[in-house]
Order: C-alpha cells, then structure tokens, then sequence
C-alpha cells in the first residue's frame, strides 16, 4: 500500500505521498526490485535492489 500514488499516514503535513510511488517506477525502469519491511513502533526499511551495467538480468 505504501507504495501506491498518494498514499500517506501524515495527514496534518503537506505530505502528497507520492515520493515512494515515484521511487518504485524509476527503480522497476531500471529492473531493480523495492522491499519495505516496517516494525510496529520501530520503523521502516526500504531495500533497493538495482543490477550492476552490463551484469545479466535474472528473474525470479
């Protein structure tokens, strides 16, 4: 969900929630993969996988 258009927990700031949604288009260009692991009161981490120039592209 967190990576769909406008989507956004901060609902009193001048979030749009699109910086994500944009993130994942330009990495999926590049045939890289976006994970997001989120712990309930801990945070998130967002893991970008990009392949290397020239290295051959595996899909799982």
């Amino acid at each position: 969900k967190a990576l769909e258009p406008f989507y956004t927990t901060k609902r009193n700031r001048n979030a749009s929630g699109i910086g994500l949604s944009i993130c994942y288009g330009i990495i999926g260009e590049h045939y890289g993969t976006i994970m997001l692991e989120s712990e309930y009161m801990e945070g998130t981490t967002v893991i970008i996988k990009l392949p290397l120039e020239g290295s051959p592209v595996v899909q799982s």
